[in-house]
C-alpha cells in the first residue's frame, strides 16, 4: 500500500509539473507580442529596435528550452488556451493604437513572468532539479535585464506623471489582473499543480504581487502588494 501511495503521489507531481512548465512557457511567449509591436511603432528609433530584437531572441530561446523540457522530460505537448489566443490578438491591436498602454501592460506581463520563474527557481518550492535549474538560470541571466528594458522604455517614451496617465494605467492594471487571475478557483489546474508540490497558491501570489508592486513603483505607480491581491 505504501508503494502504491508513493506511485500516486509521483504521478500527481508529474501532472503538476507538466501544468507548471506549460504555464511558464505560455508566460514567456506572452511577453513577445507587445514588444514586437513596439518595434513596428518605433521602427525609426534604431537603439530601441536593436534592444527589442535582442529581447525577442532571448524569449524565443526560453520558449525553446521549456518546449524541450515538456517533450523530453514529461512526454507532453504545450497547451495554449483559446482565451489566451484571443487575449493576445486584442493586445496586439491595443499595442499598435495605444502604445503607452501596450508598453505599460508589457511591464506587468514581464514582471509576472519573471516572478514565476524566480519563484520556481527556489529549491524549497520546486523539488524537480532540472526544472528548478532552468527557471533559476533564465531568471538570473535574462529576466532582470528584460524587466529593466521594459521599464526604461516606458519611462523614456510614455511617462508623463499626469493624472490621466495614472487613471489609464490603473484601469489597465485592473483589467489585466482580473483576466490573469479572475478564473483561479481552488479547482483550477494551476492551483492543483502548486498543491502537488505542497505550495499553497497564496504563497506564490504574494511573491508575484510583491515583485509587481516593486516594478510598478519604478514607473511612478506604487500600489501595495495587499491592494494588488485584493484586485
Amino acid at each position: 500500500d505504501l508503494a502504491r501511495l508513493k506511485d500516486i503521489i509521483l504521478k500527481r507531481q508529474l501532472r503538476g509539473l507538466k501544468d507548471i512548465a506549460n504555464h511558464a512557457l505560455v508566460v514567456e511567449q506572452s511577453a513577445i507580442a507587445p514588444l514586437t509591436m513596439g518595434i513596428i511603432h518605433y521602427k525609426r528609433h534604431r537603439e530601441i529596435q536593436e534592444a527589442m530584437i535582442t529581447f525577442i531572441n532571448d524569449e524565443a530561446k526560453h520558449s525553446a528550452t521549456f518546449r524541450r523540457f515538456l517533450v523530453e522530460k514529461l512526454e507532453a505537448r504545450e497547451f495554449v488556451s483559446a482565451i489566451l489566443i484571443r487575449g493576445a490578438d486584442r493586445y496586439m491591436w491595443l499595442a499598435r493604437f495605444m502604445p503607452a498602454t501596450g508598453m505599460f501592460l508589457a511591464v506587468i506581463v514581464e514582471s509576472i513572468g519573471a516572478a514565476y520563474l524566480e519563484f520556481f527557481g527556489e529549491e524549497k518550492y520546486m523539488p524537480d532539479k532540472l526544472f528548478c535549474s532552468i527557471c533559476k538560470t533564465i531568471s538570473v541571466q535574462d529576466e532582470k535585464r528584460h524587466i529593466d528594458l521594459c521599464i526604461a522604455m516606458y519611462n523614456e517614451l510614455f511617462r508623463s506623471n499626469s493624472k490621466w496617465e495614472q487613471l489609464r494605467n490603473f484601469a489597465a492594471l485592473k483589467a489585466i489582473m482580473k483576466s490573469v487571475y479572475g478564473d483561479k478557483t481552488d479547482d483550477h489546474r494551476l492551483i492543483q499543480a502548486f498543491r502537488a508540490f505542497g505550495v499553497e497558491s497564496d504563497t506564490l501570489y504574494r511573491h508575484i504581487m510583491e515583485r509587481l508592486s516593486h516594478h510598478l513603483a519604478r514607473i511612478n505607480m506604487y500600489i501595495s502588494p495587499e491592494r494588488l491581491l485584493e484586485i
